[in-house]
């Protein structure tokens, strides 16, 4: 992806890390009993079980806090894979039947074929954490998703598929807060597998939003025993509706992302510069070059029209010779009447010529009466 494409997937992930779990994006938030109660009755109503969270701060940024089980062996933080920002964490109950999760940093940003700028379906930049794909619904990337972590286990299998629109809805909020038009679908599907001879049964949440020229993938999920799949929605929801991004953290990549947006301004125009200096330098040197290739010509037709004329020069001259030598040899002489010119015996002064009959004769000097029908021709004292 270029710079440009960067920035702007930058700032929608910026944006739905905020929003990553399907949370509110301000404020540091604590457990607290009545609205967990609310939450759980959503999945569970017949349920008077009430977990108990404790809040954890990521521990690598202080980015945002989130509330998990208590008890429960828990790791969360906020990751930078590749230039990419991923907000993970991971759950297991304490007899390890029960695991959640949100986040996957192994997950790439993808950016849509563009052909035309040599970027097709399935290349890889470089950069593991970008590459070429064309934009995947949320459903169908869950079940991919599911399948590649799940389908080695026994008796995997997919129990159902469905769109959710309300989480559609919040991540479409999300990114049109911070002036981001995309395009979201939103799905969560369900699965089952064995598993130490144990059937298990899992769901898996995803969001995939596209933005521009790139999109991006949002997924969390669990696994449980069916005797506890209720409760662990319930924890499952109040883990991921606690998500809070810290006001702190949320101000600092503001300023690091408007500091990015301001170098790639900066370098794009740099670029732009030298681009136009160098294409003005090339243009330059094209036109010195077109002034020297006329001027080569124009010397080259003036050395072959020098040429030509002393070639001419000497062929006439050589013609001049050749055409002497004959006359002497044939004891002619070239005679002319204006334009007109022909060849007779040589040895006289004076030449007579009858026009009609093409008949002559010559004298050393001047008759005293020219024959009806002849005139005098002169002697053709041509320069040899």
């Amino acid at each position: 992806m270029n710079n440009q494409m960067i920035s702007k997937y930058n700032l929608l992930i910026i944006c739905l890390i905020a929003f990553g779990c399907g949370s509110k994006t301000e404020g540091t938030q604590t457990s607290d009993s009545s609205e967990s109660s609310g939450i759980f009755a959503m999945f569970n109503e017949e349920s008077s079980w009430e977990p108990e969270f404790e809040t954890v701060k990521d521990p690598n940024e202080s980015a945002f806090t989130v509330n998990m089980p208590k008890g429960w062996k828990t790791k969360v933080g906020l990751e930078r894979v590749s230039g990419q920002i991923r907000e993970c964490g991971f759950t297991i109950s304490p007899d390890g039947k029960t695991r959640m999760f949100f986040g996957d940093p192994s997950i790439p940003a993808y950016s849509l074929p563009m052909p035309q700028l040599g970027m097709y379906e399935g290349v890889n930049s470089g950069n593991p954490m970008s590459q070429v794909r064309s934009y995947v619904p949320a459903g169908n990337f869950a079940k991919e998703y599911a399948g590649l972590v799940y389908s080695k286990m026994e008796g995997f299998g997919y129990v159902s598929s469905e769109e959710d629109p309300e989480l559609k809805r919040e991540f479409e909020q999300a990114a049109l807060k911070v002036g981001v038009q995309s395009k979201v679908t939103a799905a969560r599907v369900k699965f089952k597998f064995r598993e130490n001879g144990e059937d298990m049964v899992g769901a898996i949440r995803c969001v995939t939003s596209e933005a521009g020229y790139s999109w991006i993938v949002n997924i969390s999920g669990y696994t449980t025993t069916p005797a506890k799949e209720e409760q662990t929605k319930a924890l499952f929801a109040g883990m991921t509706s606690s998500y809070r991004t810290e006001p702190a953290w949320r101000e600092q990549e503001n300023r690091a992302f408007a500091n990015r947006m301001e170098n790639d301004r900066y370098e794009s125009n740099q670029r732009m510069n030298q681009m136009t200096a160098a294409h003005q330098q090339r243009m330059n040197n094209m036109q010195s070059n077109f002034q020297s290739h006329q001027q080569r010509m124009s010397n080259m037709q003036s050395s072959f029209d020098n040429y030509n004329q002393a070639y001419n020069q000497r062929m006439a001259q050589q013609d001049r010779n050749v055409d002497q030598f004959i006359d002497v040899i044939n004891e002619r002489q070239q005679i002319k009447n204006g334009d007109q010119t022909g060849k007779v015996e040589s040895g006289y002064n004076q030449y007579y010529v009858n026009q009609s009959t093409g008949q002559y004769f010559g004298t050393n000097s001047a008759p005293e009466q020219i024959p009806e029908g002849y005139e005098e021709w002169q002697i053709d004292n041509r320069d040899y």
